[in-house]
């Protein structure tokens, strides 16, 4: 009888260990069931900048056609990580609908568009600062675009 016991002890112990285990590291990933990747801290003196141009039709226009040539491939049309490159590339890409992305501020998005981390690659040479600060606006629009797709279909 203490045998039994001790048997299915061990064995619930074995059940919440790897139960626990399996949670822990099921928050870790995305959606798409890719891990996010280590944590991406912009500097204070970065995230505090301001955007140095205002979001009008042709700066937006600019926006998208800097996301077409050189983002959707990784982040998908509409910003949520699913581009045609996305499922050959070990962690998530990012989805710039969600919350994570809407809270970050302009500065740290050029931040991190401008310096890159691997796999992405740093704009600081390739892109001019107002082709940099026009894609991180146009980022914003794929928030809307999301929001007024979900009111379609409700």
């Amino acid at each position: 009888m203490k045998k039994t016991i001790k048997t299915v002890a061990i064995i619930l112990i074995g059940f919440v260990v790897t139960t626990g285990f399996m949670i822990s590291k099921s928050s870790y990933l995305t959606p798409e069931g890719k891990p996010e990747g280590s944590p991406w801290l912009c500097p204070d003196k970065n995230a505090k900048m301001v955007c140095q141009v205002k979001p009008d039709e042709g700066i937006l226009a600019t926006g998208k056609d800097v996301w077409n040539t050189h983002c959707k491939s990784c982040h998908g049309k509409t910003g949520q990580g699913n581009g045609v490159k996305a499922e050959n590339i070990d962690i998530s890409c990012g989805d710039f609908t969600s919350a994570r992305f809407v809270n970050a501020t302009d500065g740290e998005l050029y931040w991190k568009t401008t310096e890159g981390r691997k796999p992405m690659p740093s704009f600081k040479l390739k892109l001019s600062d107002i082709e940099r600060w026009s894609v991180v606006l146009y980022t914003r629009t794929f928030v809307k675009k999301a929001k007024n797709a979900t009111d379609k279909e409700s």
